[in-house]
């Protein structure tokens, strides 16, 4: 599928850095890009589909950088439902990335968990989804089932758990609730 409204020159752009992976970074991870270079950077705004984020830490831009020996372009900054986007323009990083021919797409995020063995800062790895937004893009495409099995891919799943305890993190698993957010729990 073509996106031709995407700006084909800025995909083309992506697409010639021939990164295989991409990650979509979510609040408190710009840190881990430095300051990168301009030739580096493309704005969100280049691409007349993605929306340009208004949240704290989201920056809009794709970077285009290494870890280690290895092409990634990486997401800084997506909208929301609960900004009032469509599940349309918030999928639309994930559809031009496809479109630049990204093969892994690693997305972050920071979000709550009701098990009380976690303790805030820890990572949880995602296993599978249960999706309570009300909506879907697969609403757009028609489609009467899509096999969602391995969504989340048991080999990359085995390299973060090997690659964390190198590294000694702790990295939990479970099963993430997509809901519109965010949800803040009364204190008082």
């Amino acid at each position: 599928m073509a996106f031709r409204s995407f700006g084909m020159t800025k995909v083309e752009q992506l697409r010639d850095w021939h990164a295989e992976t991409a990650i979509i970074l979510g609040s408190g991870l710009n840190r881990l890009l430095g300051d990168p270079t301009k030739q580096q950077i493309i704005s969100y705004a280049e691409f007349s589909e993605i929306p340009q984020p208004s949240v704290p830490g989201h920056v809009g831009r794709f970077v285009l950088g290494n870890i280690e020996k290895t092409r990634v372009i990486f997401a800084q900054g997506r909208v929301h439902l609960y900004e009032g986007y469509s599940a349309r323009a918030v999928t639309s990083i994930v559809c031009v990335l496809a479109e630049a021919g990204i093969k892994q797409l690693i997305v972050t995020n920071a979000a709550g968990a009701p098990n009380p063995k976690f303790k805030p800062g820890e990572w949880m790895m995602i296993t599978d989804h249960i999706n309570v937004t009300g909506t879907s893009r697969l609403l757009l495409w028609r489609q009467p089932f899509l096999d969602l099995t391995d969504a989340y891919s048991p080999r990359l799943r085995e390299r973060f758990h090997v690659a964390a305890r190198k590294i000694d993190i702790v990295l939990h698993e479970g099963v993430y609730a997509g809901s519109v957010g965010p949800a803040v729990r009364n204190a008082g």
